[in-house]
């Protein structure tokens, strides 16, 4: 049986959804009440595990720019770019790497043509004012010999912002906060 991909699974679940839910609805005072918790319980985890989390949205976001430029410069599959790009800048949370990655041999091969081809993934995060701030995602690269840079902008209001972005301007001000998520200089001399 092929391996289903993320957004397979998804669309599943949404079309199941969408269509067992009237007929469910009609009857929800007739179903078990142990299924009902279930229920429950499983979206309260799904909505704290997507919604709740700025920070792990903010990686996801940012983990998926760098994923879409993996997978027109390398020519990747989208979701084994993503489980690069994740790679590429160390991330480990299993809930956006998935428990699958030791088992691809493929993405480590990506990885390595990935950590030849790129310089350095940073991602800034500028106030743009009072009640949001501008993120920029830089992912330098070599072509033909000579560096490059891919930008990407985005406007994120304030709710948006990682926790640490927004603690750093509640204790210190307005101020652009950086991160450096890869280095092709840091990764070799860490070899």
């Amino acid at each position: 049986m092929a391996e289903l991909g993320i957004d397979s699974i998804l669309s599943a679940v949404v079309e199941n959804l969408k269509r067992e839910w009237p007929r469910l609805r009609v009857q929800i005072d007739r179903l078990p009440p142990a299924f009902l918790a279930d229920i429950k319980s499983i979206f309260e985890e799904v909505i704290t595990d997507v919604d709740s989390d700025a920070d792990l949205r903010n990686r996801r976001q940012v983990y998926a720019i760098i994923a879409d430029f993996l997978a027109n410069r390398l020519r990747l599959p989208r979701e084994t770019s993503f489980m690069v790009a994740c790679l590429l800048c160390g991330e480990s949370d299993l809930r956006l790497v998935g428990g699958n990655i030791a088992h691809r041999q493929d993405v480590e091969q990506h990885l390595a043509e990935a950590k030849r081809s790129l310089l350095a993934v940073e991602v800034d995060y500028l106030p743009a004012d009072s009640r949001s701030y501008k993120r920029t995602t830089r992912i330098f690269f070599e072509e033909g010999g000579m560096p490059k840079v891919a930008a990407i902008e985005e406007r994120l209001s304030w709710d948006e912002l990682p926790p640490d972005v927004r603690k750093d301007h509640l204790t210190h001000g307005a101020s652009t906060r950086s991160f450096r998520l890869y280095s092709h200089e840091e990764e070799r001399s860490h070899a």
